[in-house]
C-alpha cells in the first residue's frame, strides 16, 4: 500500500493567509497537520506557524515514533506554551491563538489523530458502514449539535460559528485536544484534513461525490476545490486549506 497526497492553502477573499500546513516522512512515520489562526484575535499567521512548526520539530527530532501517543502530546502542548510566550513576548497587544490537526500513518498503515478546534479531519472507510468518520468541532455550534439544539446542516453558516471552545494560545495551562484510537487503513480509503474555510462550502455527500469519480488525490482536491469556489466566489470566502489523502 502507499500514501497519495495533494495539498492546497489558498488566501480566498482575505487580506492574508492565516492557515499553515506540513506534511512529511520521519523515519516511516507519515505526518500531516493543518492549523488555522483565529484572525480576529490578531497574530492569528503567526500562532498557526509556530503549531506547524512545533508538530515537525518534534517528529523530525524524536527517536520515539512507536509512541505516536507521546509524540502528539508534545506536539499540542509545545505549540501551545510557544504561543503563550510569543504572546507575552510582544507585550500582549495580540492574543494569538491556532486551531491544529494532527494525522499519523506509520508503516503498518495504522493511523491516528488529534485535533484541537474546528478543523477537521474526514475519514471515509471504504469497508465499512458509515459513509465516513470526522472530528468533533470544539465550538459553540457544535455543543448546540450536541445539545439538539440545531441541526448537522445548520452549523456551517451559523451566526456563532466562529466562536470556538477550544484552541491553541487560549489561557490555559495545558492544551485540551481529542485523540483518536489507533485505525487500520484499507486499500480504498481516503482522509481530508482541512479548516473550516473549506468544509463550510462543500457538504460531505459532495466530498463523497467528488472522491467516487477522483482517480488520484489531486483530482479529488482539485474537484472538491471548484465546487468551492462556485459556492463562494463573490462571497466572503475566508482561508481555505487542505491535504486530501488516498491509500492506494
Amino acid at each position: 500500500m502507499r500514501l497519495d497526497v495533494a495539498s492546497i492553502s489558498q488566501q480566498g477573499s482575505r487580506n492574508i493567509n492565516e492557515d499553515r500546513i506540513c506534511f512529511g516522512i520521519f523515519d516511516g512515520l507519515a505526518l500531516f497537520a493543518v492549523a488555522d489562526g483565529l484572525g480576529g484575535h490578531g497574530g492569528g499567521d503567526i500562532a498557526a506557524s509556530i503549531a506547524v512548526q512545533k508538530t515537525e520539530e518534534i517528529f523530525s527530532s524524536s527517536s520515539e515514533h512507536d509512541d505516536v501517543e507521546s509524540c502528539l502530546e508534545q506536539c499540542f502542548q509545545a505549540a501551545h506554551i510557544a504561543i503563550l510566550e510569543q504572546c507575552k513576548a510582544v507585550g500582549s497587544r495580540y492574543s494569538m491563538k491556532t486551531t491544529l490537526a494532527i494525522l499519523t500513518v506509520a508503516e503498518d498503515f495504522k493511523a491516528r489523530w488529534a485535533h484541537i478546534g474546528d478543523s477537521r479531519l474526514y475519514y471515509f472507510p471504504v469497508h465499512r458502514r458509515k459513509r465516513y468518520l470526522r472530528t468533533l468541532d470544539h465550538s459553540v455550534t457544535q455543543s448546540l449539535v450536541s445539545r439538539g439544539e440545531i441541526k448537522e446542516d445548520q452549523v456551517r453558516f451559523h451566526e456563532d460559528r466562529s466562536y470556538l471552545l477550544r484552541a491553541l494560545g487560549e489561557d490555559t495551562r495545558r492544551a485540551e485536544y481529542d485523540l483518536s484510537d489507533a485505525t487500520p487503513l484499507r486499500i480504498g480509503d481516503a482522509i481530508l484534513i482541512c479548516t473550516d474555510g473549506f468544509w463550510e462550502w462543500i457538504p460531505e455527500q459532495t466530498m463523497i461525490s467528488c472522491l467516487k469519480h477522483a482517480h488520484d488525490a489531486h483530482e479529488w482536491l482539485g474537484e472538491m476545490e471548484q465546487r468551492i469556489l462556485q459556492a463562494g466566489t463573490g462571497k466572503d470566502m475566508d482561508n481555505y486549506s487542505a491535504i486530501a489523502i488516498m491509500v492506494r
